[in-house]
C-alpha cells in the first residue's frame, strides 16, 4: 500500500473539486477523478471511503475556515470588548457604550465581510458544489451551508454561542439576526463568489471594481442597523412575524 501523504490526498482534493465544479457530483466517476490526479483508483478509496466522504471532506474544509474566521472575529470585536466594559450584547442589539466603539466594530465588521468575500472567490469551485448540491431534496450539504445560519444557536457543543455566552451569559441568540446575517450577507457573499466569474467575462466589468461595489452594498445593508451608539440586530417594529418577534426600537 502506498504511504499516506499530504501531497497525494491535496491531488485528489483538487482532482475532484475541479471535476465536480465542472460537471456535477453524480455526473463524475472515481475513475475520472484518479486519471486527474494522476493516482490508482484503489488509492482514492484507501483515503476516501467513498465519493461521497472525498466531497464532504471537500465542503468541510471550507466551512471549517469560515468557522474560523467567524469565531476569530468575535472573539476580538465582540468577546475583548464585553470584557472591556465597552460592549453589552442585548436582545435585540449591540450597545457601545460611544460611537467611537461603534465605529471600531462597523470596520472591523468590514473587514470581515471582505476577507470572507475574498476567501469565498479563492474557493469558488467548492462555493459552485456546495450552493448546487444544497439545493436538492433532503441533501446533506443544506448542513453545510445552514451551518452558517445555527453558528450562534443555543444548543451544547456550538462553540460559537459557548464563546458568547461565557463573556455574556445573557446572550440569548435572536431568530431575526440569524435571519439577516443567513439572507443578506452570507447568502449573498457565496452566490457572488460562484457568479463573479461569469459576471466579469459578461460585462467586462474589472474584478476589482466588481468586488469594490459589492462590498460597498453589503456595508450599505450593515450601515443601516446603526442608531446612536447601537447596531441593530432585527428589524424596527414590534409585530411577531412567522415566528420572529421584530421588537427593534431605533
Amino acid at each position: 500500500m502506498e504511504t499516506k501523504t499530504p501531497d497525494v490526498t491535496e491531488r485528489i482534493l483538487t482532482a475532484a473539486t475541479e471535476l465536480f465544479s465542472q460537471k456535477g457530483f453524480d455526473a463524475t466517476s472515481v475513475n475520472e477523478i484518479a486519471a486527474l490526479a494522476g493516482v490508482n483508483k484503489a488509492l482514492i478509496y484507501y483515503y476516501f471511503p467513498s465519493k461521497d466522504a472525498l466531497l464532504g471532506s471537500i465542503v468541510r474544509k471550507l466551512t471549517d475556515h469560515v468557522d474560523a474566521m467567524t469565531m476569530d472575529f468575535c472573539s476580538r470585536y465582540i468577546v475583548n470588548a464585553i470584557k472591556e466594559g465597552t460592549l453589552d450584547i442585548l436582545t435585540d442589539r449591540l450597545r457601545f457604550t460611544d460611537t467611537q466603539t461603534r465605529g471600531i466594530f462597523m470596520d472591523a465588521l468590514a473587514s470581515y465581510c471582505r476577507n470572507l468575500t475574498e476567501y469565498a472567490i479563492s474557493q469558488k469551485d467548492v462555493v459552485r458544489i456546495m450552493l448546487s448540491e444544497s439545493l436538492k431534496t433532503d441533501s446533506k450539504y443544506q448542513v453545510s451551508l445552514f451551518s452558517f445560519l445555527i453558528m450562534g444557536k443555543e444548543e451544547f457543543g456550538n462553540h460559537l454561542y459557548t464563546l458568547l455566552h461565557d463573556a455574556d451569559p445573557d446572550y440569548t441568540p435572536h431568530g431575526e439576526m440569524t435571519l439577516l446575517l443567513f439572507f443578506f450577507i452570507i447568502i449573498p457573499i457565496m452566490n457572488f463568489a460562484a457568479h463573479l466569474e461569469d459576471y466579469h467575462r459578461i460585462s467586462g466589468v474589472a474584478t476589482s471594481m466588481v468586488v469594490d461595489t459589492f462590498l460597498a452594498s453589503i456595508a450599505h445593508i450593515t450601515t443601516a442597523s446603526i442608531s446612536g451608539n447601537d447596531v441593530l440586530l432585527c428589524l424596527p417594529g414590534n409585530t411577531p412575524q412567522g415566528g420572529f418577534t421584530r421588537d427593534c426600537t431605533p
